[in-house]
């Protein structure tokens, strides 16, 4: 014979394919949907943590990022994009080892300055959208989907937001030095037992582009309901109260499914909901008429933050003495900042005003300032009309 055949019994065969089908089925998958066998790379581990980071000079490079990341904490990988965002800047991503609260250190990363420039730093989209937007079915191996579900974070994930001084105070050294020339007061408020929050049941959406309080308020009852009330919490925070499960169940699915709401994360209210920076308008006084551009006026205010917009006066070059630009900033209210802005080899001295009063930040967008500032009477129209105002007046 030129070889053997081996014979199988069909039941014992049968026997062996269900019993290895079986073990495979009560795999545990882990938190990618893979069986603990399977091979991940380090990047992907639990412990593994990654942040993007962004707005930096283009003489900082991967060394120097890491040699500040390392302040707080074990840094494995520093990375930085051939490419730049969609704003022009470049960006990349820093991953941490054993990171034991996440949210707290982004926001320590945050507040990093280097070359007198501010790092802006947080969790990527796709992290972002697992503390946030938790709707999002779970889908394993075995294509079972979980039940969607609307829950914020676990409460003990949160960290103690910090307070404006204690930001600034960190924000303007180095980053792992922290200045303390006095102790702060620590104040207790004991709530009412048995009493709700008033804005328990409320919800916290953070928006993908900062917009006027009064366009919002229009969008959002249009689109949702006139008895949804709107209320801005800083930054690119707003709280929502009036709305129901259904209502905020469909804003999170429009935005996983399609990216088409106006947050960019959205979940219910919890105390631990606060901004970490403020929206306001800065005043840029002395900035040299050669240079009026806003490219060149972010360089200048990102020693502060990072620019929103400028007001119609700045964009159309009606006022040339002071510019107003709308900023996003960690710094404490009351911001009083002087630079240097060389042009050539002449130095021009700037200062930054922050402008103080009710009706300063998100409620007033873009309008122009020097409207009614001047006594003159500049054109024909003015003449006429100042006729007619004495005509009936007499």
């Amino acid at each position: 014979m030129e070889g053997w055949t081996t014979v199988v019994n069909r039941r014992k065969a049968n026997e062996r394919k269900k019993s290895t089908l079986e073990e495979r089925l009560s795999y545990k998958c882990d938190t990618w949907g893979n069986p603990p066998n399977y091979h991940h790379n380090w990047r992907n581990k639990e412990d593994i943590t990654s942040y993007y980071f962004t707005h930096f000079t283009d003489e900082v490079n991967e060394v120097r990022l890491w040699e500040k990341f390392k302040l707080w904490g074990d840094v494995r990988e520093v990375y930085i994009a051939k490419r730049r965002n969609k704003d022009g800047r470049r960006y990349g991503f820093v991953r941490f080892k054993g990171v034991s609260d996440i949210k707290h250190l982004e926001i320590k990363l945050d507040n990093i300055f280097i070359d007198n420039q501010k790092l802006f730093v947080n969790l990527p989209r796709f992290a972002r959208s697992v503390w946030k937007l938790e709707a999002q079915p779970k889908v394993g191996k075995g294509g079972v989907s979980d039940k969607d579900t609307i829950r914020s974070p676990q409460d003990n994930s949160r960290p103690r937001q910090r307070s404006y001084a204690e930001v600034a105070a960190q924000g303007g050294a180095s980053a792992g030095t922290t200045s303390c020339e006095g102790e702060t007061p620590v104040i207790t408020i004991t709530l009412h037992e048995g009493h709700d929050y008033w804005c328990k049941g409320a919800w916290v959406g953070r928006l993908k582009k900062h917009t006027a309080m009064e366009l919002l308020e229009d969008h959002i009852s249009w689109e949702l309901g006139y008895n949804i009330s709107t209320k801005f919490l800083g930054d690119d925070m707003i709280l929502l109260t009036g709305l129901s499960e259904d209502k905020a169940q469909q804003i999170i699915r429009t935005e996983v499914d399609g990216g088409n709401s106006l947050f960019y994360s959205f979940e219910k209210w919890r105390p631990e909901c606060r901004p970490n920076n403020r929206v306001v308008w800065i005043q840029l006084w002395g900035f040299p008429v050669e240079a009026w551009d806003v490219d060149h006026m972010k360089k200048a205010i990102s020693v502060i933050g990072d620019v929103i917009e400028p007001d119609e006066d700045t964009d159309d070059r009606r006022r040339l003495d002071r510019a107003r630009l709308l900023v996003r900033t960690p710094l404490p209210p009351a911001i009083t900042k002087e630079i240097t802005v060389r042009t050539g080899d002449v130095d021009h001295k700037v200062w930054m005003v922050e402008e103080i009063g009710d009706d300063v930040g998100m409620r007033n967008r873009r309008t122009p300032s020097s409207v009614g500032w001047t006594d003159e009477i500049t054109s024909v129209e003015d003449g006429d009309a100042a006729v007619h105002d004495d005509e009936d007046s007499s």
